[in-house]
């Protein structure tokens, strides 16, 4: 089985959604998957933020429209996105713990779906050392 692993780093809101369905559609595809929400992308995983649609400056001229059709998708509910990914395959996604350091969040703001929080060193020793393929947003 081939083994994805996803660095999560932009924080925008559009950017966690590509990335989220790219873990679904891996994880549906029977790939093991490994992600780490870091920097400002500790932020949307947080029970606070996870809702508040924060688009892309390319989506300016579009919002209301482009948040409309995430609404239509499903699209809309960060945490909602990741239980869904952990429903149809091997899922696991944590929280950088420095990156939680330096927002300055616990464990207990983050999304109750996340895998909890993992250090970055024990990530790339582990995760990304085992993946066939690793992505970045």
């Amino acid at each position: 089985m081939k083994r994805l692993t996803v660095i999560i780093s932009n924080g925008s809101f559009n950017n966690v959604v590509q990335a989220l369905t790219m873990v679904i559609a891996a994880a549906a595809s029977n790939m093991i998957v490994r992600g780490l929400f870091r920097d400002e992308a500790v932020l949307k995983v947080t029970k606070a933020e996870a809702n508040c649609v924060n688009l892309s400056p390319g989506f300016a001229e579009q919002e209301p429209q482009v948040i409309e059709r995430l609404h239509d998708a499903g699209l809309d509910d960060l945490d909602k996105l990741v239980r869904e990914a952990k429903s149809v395959g091997d899922v696991r996604l944590w929280a950088c713990s420095s990156s939680v350091a330096v927002a300055g969040v616990s464990e207990e703001d983050l999304i109750e779906s996340l895998d909890g929080i993992r250090g970055l060193t024990t990530f790339l020793l582990k995760e990304i050392a085992e993946a066939d393929q690793v992505l970045t947003f």
